[in-house]
């Protein structure tokens, strides 16, 4: 049971760094492949994934993990957050993939 609760930082490490390397600075905000990206990590993990187009190269990823219960879900999870990478990603030379430093 505890190597079940154990988080597995390599697998979580590489995801990160495969996020991080989406280049979602904002102007323009190339979100939508980063947003993919996620929906088909959450997919793996049994989540429901949609893709949600709000502006040209910018999309939600809505992912939900229902809980087997009637409708209504009270019980179900949702996550909100952001895809754009902000100031301190502009130092970045050009043409270089984002990375993460450790």
């Amino acid at each position: 049971m505890a190597d079940m609760l154990t988080p597995n930082t390599t697998r979580i490490s590489t995801l990160l760094e495969r996020l991080v390397a989406f280049d979602t600075q904002n102007p323009p905000g190339q979100e939508t492949e980063a947003a993919r990206f996620l929906a088909e990590t959450v997919a793996a993990f049994g989540f429901t994934a949609a893709l949600q187009d709000v502006a040209e190269g910018r999309a939600n990823m809505i992912a939900r993990l229902e809980n087997g219960a009637p409708s209504g879900g009270e019980h179900d999870i949702a996550q909100l957050g952001e895809l754009v990478q902000y100031g301190a990603f502009t130092s970045a030379k050009p043409g270089l993939p984002f990375q993460l430093e450790y």
